[in-house]
């Protein structure tokens, strides 16, 4: 099923900018990163779209998006809430793998 969102896309597409926020909430640590990007359709990258699947990922991907990194920063801890310990995320991860599994079957 798709989204039909094409938001980041449109962004990409007229800016090449982009930022992202990688946040470990149990450790209380932010990695900033700023980068150019570009958006490529799948079919007319073959090589690199066997390089990014994942066997048995049944999903059809429809574009990749290549990061060139500009700069990175980590960020200062201070205002960063840890919303979960490392614990309770590995306890909402259990059984993840296998109802993932079980769902895709399903919408196969």
């Amino acid at each position: 099923m798709e989204n039909r969102q094409y938001i980041s896309v449109g962004n990409i597409n007229s800016t090449q900018k982009t930022s992202l926020f990688l946040i470990d909430y149990p450790s209380q640590r932010r990695l900033k990163i700023w980068a150019t990007s570009e958006v490529i359709d799948a079919h007319q990258n073959q090589a690199l779209l066997a390089k990014l699947s994942v066997p048995g990922y049944k999903a059809v991907i429809e574009r990749l998006i290549l990061f060139e990194i500009q700069a990175y920063d980590w960020n200062c801890p201070q205002h960063i809430t840890p919303r979960y310990t490392a614990e309770e995320i590995e306890q909402g991860m259990v059984g993840l793998d296998s109802k993932h599994a079980r769902n895709q079957s399903l919408s196969s």
